[in-house]
């Protein structure tokens, strides 16, 4: 796991310290306690609080995570948020993202072919 996320986070031109939020799949807390070990964080760092909730929902456990954040405050413009995957086998995923804006987009407020 830690080499796809160092790649990931090494490709986005960021660290683990510029990380705000983790959202790993919904599941045991036993994983979840493996999982933060491996990467150094606390649970605050998380979205278990949420994830803990709701169980898991198969593979959009982390975007659905990511939308409670964005809707609750849990993610400003400018934080980062890491999310990791895990498949069968020994499949690990990663991604990184920086929240740009948490102002939610209206059909028209957009212009086409406009990049954000």
């Amino acid at each position: 796991m830690m080499q796809q996320v160092e790649q990931t986070l090494d490709e986005a031109g960021i660290g683990l310290a510029d990380v705000t939020r983790v959202a790993f799949p919904h599941g045991r807390r036993e994983d979840l306690d493996g999982q933060m070990s491996w990467l150094g964080i606390d649970e605050d760092q998380t979205t278990w609080d949420y994830g803990r909730r709701v169980g898991h929902c198969g593979a959009v456990d982390q975007f659905i995570a990511f939308e409670h954040l964005i809707a609750t405050g849990g993610l400003v413009a400018g934080d980062h948020l890491l999310m990791v995957g895990f498949g069968s086998g020994t499949s690990v995923a990663a991604a990184a993202f920086r929240v740009l804006s948490t102002t939610p987009v209206t059909k028209g407020s957009v212009t086409r072919g406009a990049h954000a």
